[in-house]
């Protein structure tokens, strides 16, 4: 699966030296996976010490796992596309789905055409 993306190597070194302003970045952000948002203890910790004694608690939201999507919503520079297939932060580039999807948008400019990657289960988010 890795070779699939070798191919565009030389894209991208190319469009990484070139007008910064004529590349478009792209988010892909999982929504499958309940990710921990933020961490809080139930009683107040005076010393690391307690924290021994205590379990930390976490608020989860919508995420892949690793990321959650309010992370991705935060990069104001690029278009965001969810990825609502069943995959995860460290499985997400071995998905097939994900990959074909990608290269597609890679090698036909599909980003113009939004609608055109929802059947990869990729849904714009911000663009």
């Amino acid at each position: 699966m890795g070779c699939l993306f070798a191919d565009f190597k030389p894209f991208t070194r190319k469009a990484l030296s070139s007008n910064q302003s004529t590349f478009n970045f792209i988010t892909i952000t999982g929504n499958s996976t309940a990710t921990a948002y933020d961490v809080y203890y139930p009683n107040p910790v005076n010393s690391l010490g307690e924290l021994i004694s205590q379990q930390p608690q976490f608020n989860y939201v919508s995420g892949d796992g690793t990321v959650p999507v309010v992370s991705g919503e935060a990069d104001t520079t690029s278009v965001q596309y969810i990825y609502t297939g069943r995959s995860e932060h460290q499985t997400m580039l071995s998905d097939e789905e994900l990959v074909r999807g990608v290269i597609d948008m890679l090698r036909y400019n599909h980003h113009k055409k939004r609608s055109s990657m929802e059947h990869y289960n990729l849904v714009i988010k911000r663009g």
